[in-house]
């Protein structure tokens, strides 16, 4: 969300505030105007300390900063004036802002809030919480915030384009539609992110054809923008264009090979190798990279680390696009080792982390040393847990052999699943010889794994699966999933009466308290996975059957760390942020050997 200086210098004040002739102030509005920044702060240093609670020499101030993107000294502006101003809303929106691009959402939004208790109907302080509503993916919320913004300030284009956004995500489309053809009416506001936002109404209806119309009449306008390649090349892919969808990835990859994320002076630079997912450009997201599965650097802070993200998949060498000198520490977040090889890409990529002059989280032979099959071999005799048995079956059309040599190694049920999947995706359970033989008929000319299947349905007629983080040879319990079917991966939380059933006081005992739940410390029940895994860090999935055994799921990169989502689950917070902690402080171990 950027803040304009035209929106400070060119309107009305607050509605708890009149502004008063100063002439310093005009000269600082004119310097401002003109491009004559440090003038203009100079200035402004001077209109405040002669009176304090002039809240245009406040605001312009706080616009300057936030203009150029020094969001800390933004805040101490904000701060600064709502010491002399505390029920001033314009000062509490802008520190809502600057707060909101801190990262600080509780922040931002307790600001926002309050803002909107002094003046319900405060055009800036509506809009700008929708605009935080957005970034947590709350539309409904930030739909009826931009409603009240274009209640207040109907001839705002920008306005209409966001509430438009918002309406999109909650499906209201005849609503979107009508907010776009105002905004179009007026003349005003940004035209590409009109076109942009219009060709997502279609994409969510599914008219593609047209979205990919107004996704490349957006990128023609302004190619400076990943989200625009992003959403052409998946408008193109869901057209029926795959090669095209790939012309626009390769351009996008070419134009923004990293993304650099620090808010903060960095203790440490960190260097994360990327693949492109199956999904990043297949699929529209609202961020600006939708990463690959297991990307937990993509939420730690960003405060004391900084993080520069490279994908690789259309690169040869690191150091033809960053300098590699200024790292301290590299994490291989190309977590999935059967993708890679796929892909045809293990020489070329083995090649490019060579280079490094660094220490390598998580290095691809370590990686390739965790696929299902190696896992299943290393552990099969394990003592405290059972590692299914997996086999790798390269089916190629003749459903009779392929059959017996599955059946020969493994007994039904059992459970087929694609080779290079995460998230339990294209995963199906085989219970007898005739799904087996049917599903072998629908996918000819394939690699997959066929998997034991043991089941863990639990007393209550529901499934579990637990997950155990593990950095630097610490163990951390990560969180517990429940479902009422087989293939547990997170979709329960929202299907099931998540605290009406008591799962949050059964994930938060397993957090704290993991002994309770498996008997004995996770250091000593996963001991030969710590003593028999190279990953730095990785993840641990496991189950229970009824008699109590452990079942492990998966050993790997690709389920590191997850995410918790602190809105639906904030009994979850402490855990979260002491886990980021400890990994961080690992980081930094790290780098130093």
């Amino acid at each position: 969300m950027a803040v304009l200086l035209s929106e400070c210098i060119d309107r009305k004040e607050s509605p708890l505030s009149e502004p008063r002739p100063n002439t310093t102030l005009v000269q600082a509005v004119d310097a401002a105007k003109n491009g004559r920044i440090a003038e203009a702060e100079s200035l402004l240093g001077g209109a405040i300390l002669e009176s304090p609670e002039d809240a245009d020499a406040h605001n312009l101030n706080f616009a300057i900063a936030m203009q150029s993107r020094d969001f800390p000294l933004a805040r101490k502006r904000a701060e600064a004036a709502l010491e002399h101003l505390p029920h001033n809303v314009r000062a509490l929106c802008n520190l809502g802002s600057a707060l909101m691009q801190l990262g600080d959402h509780d922040g931002a939004m307790a600001k926002f809030d309050a803002a909107i208790k002094f003046a319900p109907d405060y055009f800036f302080a509506r809009r700008n919480r929708g605009l935080l509503y957005i970034t947590l993916d709350r539309f409904a919320d930030a739909a009826d915030d931009f409603k009240a913004a274009v209640a207040a300030q109907p001839n705002r284009a920008d306005t209409r384009i966001a509430l438009a956004d918002a309406l999109t995500e909650t499906r209201q489309f005849d609503a979107a539609a009508a907010e776009i053809r105002t905004a179009a009416n007026l003349g005003t506001g940004p035209q590409v992110e009109q076109t942009y936002i219009g060709g997502r109404l279609l994409y969510r209806m599914g008219k593609f054809p047209a979205a990919r119309q107004a996704f490349a009449a957006a990128l023609s306008a302004d190619p400076t923008k990943m989200k625009h390649y992003q959403a052409l090349a998946a408008a193109s892919y869901h057209t029926g264009d795959p090669l095209h969808a790939r012309e626009v990835t390769r351009a996008c990859i070419k134009r923004f090979p990293s993304l650099e994320r620090s808010t903060g002076e960095p203790i440490l630079r960190v260097l994360v190798l990327e693949a492109l997912g199956q999904d990043c450009f297949t699929e529209i997201g609202r961020k600006g990279v939708n990463y690959a599965p297991g990307n937990y650097p993509a939420f730690l802070p960003t405060e004391r680390i900084a993080y520069t993200h490279v994908m690789t998949d259309t690169i040869d060498a690191l150091g033809d696009v960053v300098d590699l000198g200024q790292f301290d520490l590299a994490i291989n977040n190309r977590p999935v080792h059967e993708r890679i090889v796929m892909r045809g890409q293990v020489e070329r990529f083995e090649r490019i982390v060579a280079e490094l002059p660094v220490p390598l989280i998580n290095p691809p032979h370590a990686v390739a040393q965790s696929t299902r099959v190696e896992n299943a071999q290393k552990f099969a005799n394990a003592e405290r847990f059972i590692f299914p048995r997996t086999i790798h079956v390269a089916h190629a059309a003749d459903v009779s052999a392929t059959r017996a040599r599955i059946l020969d190694e493994l007994s039904l049920p059992l459970i087929l699943r694609p080779l290079d999947t995460q998230l339990g995706i294209g995963a199906t359970l085989i219970r007898d010889e005739r799904g087996l033989e049917q599903e072998l008929i629908k996918n000819v000319y394939t690699e997959f794994y066929a998997i034991e299947y043991h089941d863990c349905v639990s007393e209550d007629g529901l499934f579990r699966r637990y997950r155990c983080a593990s950095f630097g040879g610490q163990l951390a319990p990560d969180n517990m999933h429940a479902a009422g079917e087989w293939n547990v991966h997170g979709h329960g939380r929202d299907t099931l009466d998540w605290y009406g059933l008591g799962f949050d006081r059964e994930e938060m005992e397993y957090i704290t308290e993991p002994e309770s739940v498996l008997g004995t410390p996770p250091e000593v029940l996963f001991k030969e996975i710590k003593d028999n895994t190279e990953l730095d860090i990785y993840g641990i999935d496991f189950g229970r059957r009824k008699d109590g055994q452990v079942i492990i799921f998966e050993v790997n990169a690709a389920m590191a760390i997850t995410e918790a989502d602190l809105n639906k689950f904030p009994y979850r917070r402490a855990g979260q942020e002491d886990l980021i902690s400890r990994v961080e402080a690992y980081f930094v171990e790290k780098a130093s050997q």
